[in-house]
């Protein structure tokens, strides 16, 4: 007979019971093995894979639990539950896992590009502030920020918007270093800009250090 999809057996003559919860297993398998494979792909099949994954584990694990409502005493069975529950508690570890790589790739390659360490600008100079996606899941930048980067101090909003990046991965967001009149020139700067999903998570980035002079000779 079948109960709920795990399969049940009974040889009526030795009183032998025996149970096949590899079903649900499987199932749970191949769901974190979809999970694994769409972890590669845009963020929105991932966190349907992901979801998918984890349904198979949880199908595991409630394999397990009737494979115990109905084991009865036979001792025999032990093996099977044993083995279920391993095999169980191992995918909803490997599935949770796998959700949890999506943070530590959220902004990978996110960076901004230019200027460069080492860059000299002049005050109220126009530059191109060029970001890279990288393999991050980042879909937008929000703005460019100024810091002192000696203090770490906010020094002025250069830019807010919206900036998709391009087929070539990269963003460029024009803006003026117009620097309050009461900073101390010349300095080291650093530029912080935001980027977030289409659906609002975000994290930043910051460039490497540059020189803002009010007279370069």
């Amino acid at each position: 007979m079948i109960y709920h999809g795990c399969r049940y057996f009974q040889r009526k003559k030795s009183g032998h019971y025996c149970f096949a919860v590899i079903p649900y297993d499987v199932r749970g398998a191949m769901g974190f093995a979809v999970g694994t494979i769409g972890d590669h792909m845009i963020h929105k099949v991932r966190r349907i894979a992901q979801s998918i994954g984890s349904l198979g584990a949880l199908l595991s694990f409630y394999c397990l639990i009737l494979s115990l409502k109905y084991a009865g005493r036979s001792w025999n069975i032990i093996w099977d539950i044993a083995a279920s529950l391993y095999f169980s508690l191992t995918l909803i570890l490997l599935a949770w896992a796998g959700g949890n790589t999506e943070n530590t790739e959220f902004c990978n390659g996110f960076q901004i590009i230019s200027p460069k360490v080492g860059d000299e600008f002049l005050k109220n100079d126009k530059i191109e502030v060029v970001l890279t996606k990288g393999i991050s899941i980042i879909e937008e930048v929000n703005n460019i920020d100024l810091y002192n980067s000696t203090s770490g101090k906010f020094v002025k909003s250069l830019w807010k918007g919206t900036q998709s990046f391009g087929d070539d991965g990269k963003a460029s967001v024009n803006v003026k270093l117009a620097v309050p009149k009461h900073t101390e020139l010349p300095g080291e700067f650093i530029l912080k800009s935001w980027g977030t999903t289409l659906e609002g998570p975000s994290c930043f980035t910051i460039s490497g250090n540059f020189t803002i002079d009010p007279r370069l000779c």
